[in-house]
């Protein structure tokens, strides 16, 4: 009799071990699944996040504007994303970012467009992604040492199909060529890890230059020193022509530094 009790807890045991272990085994393979999944979803919320930018320059104040345009491309919102920007000169020698602490940014304007039924409509805001102070100079790998207590302080939410345009008021340390770097994080929703996306524009000497012209006369007064050959519409562009205004022969350009 307790023999056969014996065999039965024993068979018993062996039963609910087998249990355990198919439980913990379809455990694991959900908790992979999930960890493949969110590892699947934060690359495509990455690699849709797209960051441009480009330098024009305030007809008002001849300062240059940095125009910032942060699109999701995803049909997913991009949660919690929040950026800053530094200003100053890539050293290649020693592979290091100088950061300019006398350069200053003043944000203009702020807008975000998205799509309603169809049609792109741009709505302003009060505030911009890129509201954070700039962090210590130097690569950091720690996305809450770069960032601290400002992590949530903007919860902005970049919404499918949608973008953020800012336009911010420069104030450079000198008249010198520069480099902005400008990192954007966002929040991922499976493992609320943060992710970065740095992207990287220069700053010219021509794009701090306050630009006149003059017709000129028909022949050249002084001897060319090189030939440059660009598109009308590139011409037009860069050296502040209007459409209205024809080219010719001798006309003359100015360029001013503007601080």
């Amino acid at each position: 009799m307790v023999s056969h009790l014996a065999d039965s807890v024993q068979t018993m045991q062996g039963h609910l071990g087998s249990a355990y272990q198919t439980l913990a085994n379809n455990m694991k393979q959900s908790l992979e699944m999930t960890q493949a999944m969110s590892n699947m979803m934060e690359m495509l919320l990455a690699s849709n996040l797209n960051i441009c930018s480009r330098i024009e320059r305030d007809e008002r104040s001849d300062k240059p504007l940095l125009v910032i345009t942060t699109e999701n491309k995803s049909q997913l919102p991009i949660p919690h994303i929040v950026g800053l920007l530094k200003i100053g000169r890539d050293d290649n020698q020693e592979r290091t970012f100088e950061t300019s602490e006398q350069s200053k940014w003043t944000l203009v304007s702020s807008a975000q467009t998205i799509s309603k039924r169809g049609t792109r409509v741009a709505e302003d805001k009060d505030s911009s992604i890129y509201e954070l102070k700039s962090g210590p100079s130097g690569p950091i790998n720690d996305a809450e040492q770069m960032y601290g207590s400002q992590i949530n302080s903007v919860p902005l939410v970049l919404l499918p199909d949608s973008r953020w345009t800012d336009v911010f008021e420069l104030e450079l340390e000198q008249f010198d060529s520069w480099v902005i770097v400008i990192e954007t994080s966002f929040q991922s929703p499976g493992s609320n890890r943060r992710f970065r996306k740095k992207h990287e524009c220069c700053i010219y000497l021509m794009d701090q230059c306050v630009i006149s012209w003059e017709p000129g006369t028909p022949k050249p007064t002084t001897d060319p020193v090189g030939d440059v050959t660009m598109r009308t519409a590139n011409f037009r562009q860069t050296l502040q022509v209007p459409l209205t205004e024809g080219l010719r022969v001798g006309m003359t350009f100015t360029l001013v530094p503007s601080q």
